[in-house]
Parts: C-alpha cells; structure tokens; sequence
C-alpha cells in the first residue's frame, strides 16, 4: 500500500493500480517512482498561464493518473462509474459536503453541480428568478456592468425583459469596479447581478457587493470563487464555472438561498432549474461524474494544503510578485487597472511596443512559459494565476518578464 500523495494529512491509500492487479510500486505501464513513501508520477508538462481551462494542482493530476483505471473498490473506472451507483452517490454527497465547510456555506443554502458552464448560468439565473417580480412573464432587474462577462450575462437577461445597466454613467474602458456610491438599485428591480472577476478586463472586487436582505444579489464568482473568503450569506445566488480553481470545464457550482428555489419562469428547462435539480440532487439528469470527481479532488487538496485563507494569502502572493514587476518597469509594461480594482487572479498588460507582443509570447513559450496571450476580444498579454498555478511558477513568469524588459527596453 502506498500512502496518498496529499501526506500525512490524508488517510487515503492505493491498494493496486488497476492494470493486471500488479503492485503500484512495480507497475511499469504508469512510468512510476518512488520518492520515499509518496509515489509520483514523472511528468514533462510546463506551467499554463490560461484563463481556462486553468492548470490544475500537479497532486490532482497525479492522483487522477493512478486511480483512473478503477475508482476506490468499485472495480470499474470513473470514466464509466453510472451515476446511480453507491459509489458516486457518495462521492457526490461527500462533495457538497466538503464545499459547504471549506466555502463556510450557510445551511439555508443549497448546493447544485450543474451542466452548461457558466454561460448556461447566464439564461439560468433570470429564469429562474423571473418570478420575484410578481406573477409577471417580464424580467426587471439590474446588472453591475464591469466588464464583457458581465456584459454578456446582461445581453442575455435583456431576452427576458427589462435590465438596468449600472452604474450609469458607465464606467470607461471597465477599468475599475464601482464604489456603492456610484449606482442606486431599482424599486423594482427582480435582483441585482455583478461578476465578482473580470477574467477578460482584470477587474476584481474585493469586498462582496451588499444590498442587506432587502434585495436579491446575484453573484458570477466564476475565476475566483476560492481564492479568497466570500460573505455567502450577502447573496441570493453565487455560480462558478469549476475548470478555473476547481475542476475541469463541464461543470458549474451553484449556490442558491433556499427561499429563492419557487421563482422560475414555466419555461425555465429543467436541467437549469434550480428546484428541479434541488430535488434531484443534482440528478436530474446524467451529471458530468468525471468533472464531480475531479471537483472532489481539488476540494481535498485545498483543505490539505490550508484551506480558503492560505488560498487568498498565495493568490495576493502571486499577484503582487507580477504587479511589482509592471509597476517597476516604468512604463515597459502596462495595466490599465485601477490599483484597487486589480484582479489577483487574472493580470492583463501590454507593452509599450505592442509590436513586441508577439516576440514575448514566443520567448515565454521557449523557456517553458504557455498560454500569455489576452482574450481574443482584446488582444495584448494576460497572466491567469489560479490556485493550481504554484508560487515558484509565478516566479518564473517574473524573473522571465524581467529579463525580457532587459533585453528589449532600449
């Protein structure tokens, strides 16, 4: 038996590795080594700076590897585990266990693992909270627009009716996030939506909007849902899209205050409907059981390494190490973000000879540095450093940045 690879934090142990029974440790079609106790798997792959689907923590990946051909003594892989198996009924239930506690999320709250990504959330959330405007088939509500997720998630709700741009006047270029101050929620409004990060703009709030009890808030947490602490409990509804902290792409966490699960519109489909899928347990219909496991994973190597606070201590780290390196260029490279609004997880920049732009995405590739190009809608260069993305490997990135800006600042 071989101890997990989290250590001595975790109690979990691989029997065999699935192929022919054979001992893990003697099992040469994994290309294994021992390092001590632990076992590894020996990998060439290079840091990935992508907005997503992000890189995942090389202790997942690992384990991923090993316990792919069966899941636990199940006998049968989780690639082909039914979801109505006692196997993955317990690993679904003991998922949303472990979100609840390391996301400290009230019992009043249900948890649903849904299909469709977060863009699937941008028709889920107004139809299914249509009704809080009354019995009427039109839509008001209001829409924090700070960026082009936000805007796009307001550009779907508008399907359904009226939707409130704020603030208004809106804010240039979606450099920053607004101030309370700056916008005033409708009478009327159904709810208030806001993304919490821009991965696109890099523009991030760091305290979570609060309108008390009064008003329904709706939050797009998608690229730094635990990363950092959230207040749930000042929200009606938070969604995250798994495959930029979690998971792989497929699958969308969904936190819904129970008092808000009787509001859908009649035509809401119910594999987006919350209460359908709330009495399904997420079952409704065949869930994405790889991206669950995956999610479950990903949770247990939070809590082995820390847990939410030491998840926000490295992403402030990681952030700060790149940021010093622009601000410090002067003028080479460039965030157009106000310094209050800066993401921590996702930095967009430029140079100040675009023309270079291309020659440092080539270089970084060459040193083992991928995936820094911006959004295809805005160009320039973006670094995404999510939770899987290592202190050292940020470093990297820096130490590179600062040797470009050595050769080619003339």
């Amino acid at each position: 038996m071989v101890r997990c690879l989290f250590g001595e934090k975790c109690n979990w142990y691989i029997p065999v590795c699935g192929r022919m029974n054979c001992p893990v440790s003697q099992c040469s079609y994994y290309s294994l080594r021992l390092i001590g106790c632990q076992l590894s798997l020996i990998q060439n792959s290079m840091p990935s700076f992508a907005a997503g689907p992000a890189q995942l923590p090389k202790e997942v990946v690992e384990r991923i590897q090993l316990e792919l051909p069966a899941f636990e003594d199940s006998g049968v892989s989780i690639l082909s585990l039914t979801h109505r198996s006692t196997h993955f009924t317990n690993l679904l239930n003991r998922t949303i266990r472990d979100l609840r506690d390391i996301c400290r999320i009230p019992s009043n709250y249900e948890i649903l693992l849904l299909p469709a990504g977060g863009a699937g959330q941008f028709d889920a959330v107004p139809l299914n909270l249509m009704r809080l405007n009354g019995d009427s088939n039109q839509l008001k509500t209001d829409y924090l627009v700070t960026g082009l997720w936000s805007q796009q998630a307001a550009k779907h709700a508008a399907k359904y009716g009226q939707v409130r741009i704020l603030p208004d006047p809106p804010i240039e270029k979606f450099i920053r996030f607004p101030k309370r101050d700056e916008y005033e929620v409708s009478a009327d409004s159904a709810y208030l939506y806001y993304c919490s990060n821009e991965t696109i703009n890099g523009v991030e709030a760091h305290d979570d909007v609060d309108l008390g009890m009064d008003k329904v808030v709706v939050a797009d947490t998608s690229s730094n849902f635990c990363t950092r602490p959230f207040a749930v409990s000042k929200h009606g509804v938070m969604f995250a899209c798994v495959q930029k902290n979690l998971g792989v792409a497929g699958l969308t966490v969904v936190i819904v205050r129970n008092d808000l699960l009787t509001f859908s519109h009649p035509f809401c489909p119910s594999v987006l409907n919350y209460r359908c899928q709330k009495e399904h347990n997420s079952v409704f219909n065949t869930p994405p059981t790889f991206n669950i496991y995956v999610l479950n994973l990903v949770l247990q190597w939070m809590r082995s390494q820390g847990g939410l606070e030491e998840m926000f201590k490295r992403s402030i780290a990681k952030s700060s190490a790149v940021y010093a390196v622009i601000d410090d260029s002067k003028g080479f490279y460039i965030n157009p973000v106000s310094v209050e609004s800066r993401s921590h997880v996702n930095v967009p920049f430029r140079l100040r000879n675009t023309e270079l732009e291309k020659t440092f995405l080539s270089s970084a590739k060459s040193v083992g540095l991928t995936d820094l190009g911006g959004h295809r809608t805005v160009g320039g260069l973006r670094a995404s450093l999510y939770n899987g993305l290592t202190m050292e490997e940020a470093q990297r990135l820096v130490e590179f940045m600062k040797s470009f800006q050595e050769a080619y600042d003339k």
